[in-house]
């Protein structure tokens, strides 16, 4: 089969294979997919891609048709009621804190020239001697 035809059922079966697994599979339509679909995920004539997701369809097969990653539903009222106070509760506690931390601090000015200082300063050089010295 072609990369296309592979990847569509790939695409089937992470969606519907539960479904074909419990209720129609009499014959083990699912279980030679399955057994078919481990001989193409070594075939090196598949993009890597293409070897990859067949890799995932084995994986989720065996977790019991589960993806990896959960998907989140939709929020309910009292979830995103709770989020927020979350969120603002971490905000207020985090800008007390930068304000309270900051207060005792010079103006951003008096703190560069402390910093810098004199512009012929051997650490601003970086030689670390005086350079008229070496002559």
């Amino acid at each position: 089969p072609t990369e296309e035809q592979v990847e569509c059922i790939c695409r089937l079966l992470m969606t519907v294979g539960h479904r074909l697994a419990s209720e129609v599979d009499q014959e083990g339509f699912v279980d030679s997919c399955m057994a078919r679909c481990k001989e193409l995920s070594t075939d090196k004539t598949y993009s890597s891609r293409i070897r990859f997701m067949l890799m995932d369809l084995l994986d989720m097969k065996k977790r019991g048709w589960e993806t990896r990653l959960k998907e989140n539903g939709p929020k309910t009222i009292s979830e995103i009621r709770t989020e927020e106070m979350r969120k603002q509760s971490e905000a207020a506690r985090g800008s007390s804190r930068s304000y309270s931390d900051n207060r005792n601090l010079p103006p951003i000015k008096q703190q560069l020239r402390s910093r810098d200082g004199d512009r012929d300063s051997p650490s601003r050089s970086g030689r670390g001697y005086d350079s008229g010295s070496m002559r």
